[in-house]
Formats: structure tokens, sequence, C-alpha cells
């Protein structure tokens, strides 16, 4: 993944636009993880949560820094000078999930689960369909599928291309 980011030109180029509110840290552990969404994500943060053995019955979400703040630090309450020095003296880790497995479940999330995103998956249809009908068989319609999954269009949507150059930018630390 790091050769790929770099070929890319992310590792260098956008290691300033980096979000620091994914990044947890431990101090009493010397860790950084870089939390990457649709990798289970939600369990790993939970896990780490655990492991600050303070009860933390109070926290309702994973997702809502107001309440994983008060157990947990993030990289974007340091300073930039201790960044560096964290990511320098740290253990750092991430975890990484198969590319179109990685985008099949963010399509299942949003468009199965989440209202605000029904839209989507007629417009994903529509288009599949106009794109269908130029081609036969089976194999040919899985592909017009994956390009329209992949497209500038649902990757905008769904922040798929945003969260790949911050995954990207985890490596570059």
């Amino acid at each position: 993944m790091k050769r790929r980011c770099s070929q890319l030109g992310f590792v260098q180029s956008k290691r300033q636009h980096c979000l620091w509110d994914r990044y947890f840290v431990s101090d009493k552990r010397h860790y950084v993880y870089c939390a990457t969404t649709k990798v289970a994500c939600s369990s790993w943060k939970l896990a780490l949560l655990r492991l600050t053995g303070k009860d933390i019955s109070t926290v309702r979400s994973v997702h809502i820094p107001q309440q994983t703040d008060k157990f947990i630090k993030r990289a974007v309450h340091y300073k930039h000078s201790q960044r560096q020095a964290l990511f320098k003296k740290y253990y750092k880790f991430m975890f990484v999930r198969e590319p179109l497995e990685r985008l099949v479940s963010a399509y299942r999330d949003k468009c199965d689960h989440d209202p605000d995103y029904k839209w989507l998956s007629r417009a994903i249809r529509r288009r599949r369909q106009s794109t269908n009908s130029h081609h036969a068989g089976t194999n040919m319609k899985r592909l017009g599928m994956l390009k329209q999954v992949s497209s500038r269009t649902f990757g905008s949507v769904s922040n798929f291309g945003r969260n790949l150059t911050a995954d990207c930018c985890c490596l570059a630390l």
C-alpha cells in the first residue's frame, strides 16, 4: 500500500493534509493508531478504550470525539512539534483491507442502511442499466458495476477517495 500511495503522489505531497483526528495516541503504551474506515475501526477504537483501564460505560459511540477524548487522546490535541516527536518515538499502526471488499462494504453500509444515501443506489442502478444495455453477459454487467462504483462520482459522494488520501497520509508518518 505504501508503494501505491507513493506512486499516486500521496505520501509526500499530501502529508500536510493529514486528518489528525484519525490518530489515537497512548502516552502510557507509546502507540499511535491511525483509524481507517471500513476496516473494523469501531472495534479497534473500543478495544483501545478498554485498554485504558478506565470505566468507559458513558461512551455510547466510539465515533463521537466528545465521548472518547475523555479516555484516549487524538493527535489533533498535540502541537505540531509534539506530533513529530510522537511519530518518531511511538509504535505506529493501522489496519488495511482489500480495496474492493472495502468499497463493497462502504456501498452496503451507505446504500442499505443509511436513509440519506438511498438515492445513490437508485442512481447507480440507472447508470448500470444504461451501461449494461451496451454489453451482453453477466461478466460485462459486473464490469460495468465495478466501473460505476469506482467512478469519480461515487468516490466523491462516499468520501472514499478522501479516505484513501488520508490512509496514505498515515503511511507517510
